[in-house]
């Protein structure tokens, strides 16, 4: 779109086609993925580096057990129940076991209390009661100092995969549209060019050599990419709300009601279609009546499973179509 506007392509002598669009926006979610994996392997290999004397372990407690609390808190009620303790224990130290008995001391130094429920009573723990420094002796004694560094490096994982994969989805629809429009091309009596770039004759010459690249990008970002990220979330689909899952997935699905954590990727393959495998339909009215037919599609979908927690979320996303 830059070299379009600064009009380069007339600068230098139409050394800039549409070979150049595809190649600029193949190169922006890797070049985007390499660098935040890179600040991220070396945030790691410095806090493995810290000591337990070091004045940084206070600060790093305080976000590691508000990060462990919202993600066992399952029914989001304020409280951390038995299960949901035990569960967070076996997220920050997978190869110990605890027995009812233990959970229920260690609820006790946490500071638990005893709620009345209609089937009895149960000890439950307060956000403000697990966040203060007195429960850090108490998981100290459980686990020592690595497990501040366990959680911290377990939550600075999940806050840098939501944001890079909340970026990746968000140009998803666009970046494979570029790639769905290389393969887009108009008979002109009797010889094909391609719609975006005239200039280009297609399936021959230079178009010809650039198309295993656009193949590899079609396959490795706009269907592997998605795919996988699918698969992992079906391979757990049984088990989304453990505190594991959640701390590693949830930020793809903690704002879509139970039964509905695949929405997100929903969403992603409706703008695809919309965007880009519809090039390929060559008759505008027949593409607009699949347009339509998809839209009306996903308008039921949306009404059948409605994902969205907030009501005003599922209006606005209905009043959208």
């Amino acid at each position: 779109d830059l070299v379009g506007v600064l009009k380069l392509e007339c600068v230098t002598g139409g050394a800039f086609d549409y070979r150049f669009n595809v190649l600029v926006a193949a190169l922006i979610p890797l070049c985007l993925s390499a660098c935040v994996l890179s600040c991220y392997a070396c945030r790691r290999h410095k806090l493995r580096q810290l000591r337990e004397d070091n004045p940084k372990m206070d600060s790093y407690f305080g976000r590691v057990v508000e990060f462990l609390f919202d993600s066992s808190d399952l029914d989001a009620d304020g409280f951390i129940d038995a299960s949901e303790l035990e569960s967070m224990l076996c997220t920050i130290d997978r190869n110990k076991t605890f027995t009812v008995e233990e959970i229920r001391a260690i609820m006790v130094d946490l500071g638990a209390v005893r709620h009345f429920l209609r089937t009895g009573t149960e000890l439950k723990i307060s956000r403000s009661m697990f966040t203060n420094m007195g429960s850090k002796n108490v998981l100290l004694a459980q686990f020592g100092h690595t497990w501040i560094l366990r959680g911290e490096v377990l939550r600075a994982w999940s806050e840098v995969m939501s944001g890079l994969l909340v970026f990746l989805f968000l140009i998803h629809a666009p970046v494979s549209r570029r790639f769905f429009y290389y393969f887009s091309c108009h008979d002109i009596d009797g010889k094909w060019f391609l719609r975006s770039d005239y200039s280009m004759p297609c399936y021959s010459g230079a178009h010809a050599s650039f198309l295993p690249f656009v193949v590899f990008a079609i396959f490795s970002f706009t269907f592997f990419f998605p795919l996988a990220i699918s698969f992992r979330l079906f391979q757990r689909r049984k088990s989304l709300q453990s505190a594991i899952n959640r701390q590693r997935y949830g930020f793809l699905y903690s704002h879509f009601s139970v039964g509905a954590e695949f929405w997100e990727f929903h969403e992603l393959w409706r703008k695809l279609t919309l965007t880009g495998l519809l090039v390929f339909v060559h008759d505008m009215t027949q593409r607009a009546a699949l347009a339509i037919l998809v839209c009306v599609v996903n308008v039921a979908f949306l009404n059948y499973f409605r994902p969205h927690l907030k009501m005003s979320v599922f209006m606005v996303e209905q009043i959208s179509f």
